[in-house]
C-alpha cells in the first residue's frame, strides 16, 4: 500500500494549502493497482493506477507501507466507494465549531483511516480532522519516505 501526498498548481489546491496551513493539498491511496481517493465532485472513487489522471499534480511524495494489513485496508476502502465528500469536515479547518461527519470523507481523512486500518486501529475524532500535510508528516515519521517526481 502507498499513500501519496500531492501538490497541485490549481487555484483549488492553493486554497486548500492556505486554509490547512500546509504544503500538500491532496491525498490518495494506492493498493493492488488501484488509486482510491475522496474527490469533491464524486466522493470516494477508485481508478486503475495506469489511467489515474495526474494532470493537475505538480509534485507528489509517496510513503510506502508494508503489506501487513492490506486485506483490511482493501475491504475498508471498497466499503467506502460512493460515499459522499465531507464538505463539513473541510470547512472545519476554517470554522472550528464544525465537526467532520462519520461516513463522509475528504482525501486525508480517508488516507488516515486507511493507514489506521493497516496497523489495526480505528479512526477517532482527533485523527479524523487531519490535513494532507499533517497526514504526510505522521507517515514520514512512522515510515521511510521515497520521493516520486
Amino acid at each position: 500500500m502507498k499513500i501519496n501526498s500531492h501538490i497541485s498548481g490549481t487555484n483549488i489546491g492553493k486554497v486548500i494549502r492556505f486554509f490547512s496551513y500546509g504544503k500538500y493539498n491532496h491525498t490518495s491511496i494506492e493498493i493492488n493497482n488501484y488509486v482510491y481517493e475522496a474527490n469533491f465532485k464524486y466522493g470516494v472513487i477508485r481508478t486503475k493506477t495506469d489511467i489515474w489522471n495526474s494532470d493537475t499534480v505538480a509534485k507528489s511524495h509517496t510513503v510506502i507501507l508494508t503489506k501487513r494489513g492490506n486485506n483490511r485496508v482493501l475491504s475498508f476502502l471498497e466499503i467506502q466507494l460512493g460515499k459522499k465528500y465531507d464538505w463539513i469536515g473541510v470547512f472545519s479547518f476554517v470554522f472550528q465549531f464544525l465537526k467532520p461527519r462519520a461516513g463522509y470523507w475528504f482525501c486525508s481523512e480517508l488516507g488516515m483511516a486507511a493507514f489506521l486500518k493497516a496497523i489495526d486501529k480505528e479512526l477517532d475524532d482527533k485523527s479524523q480532522k487531519i490535513s494532507p500535510t499533517s497526514l504526510h508528516d505522521i507517515l514520514e515519521i512512522k515510515t521511510s519516505i521515497r520521493k516520486v517526481v
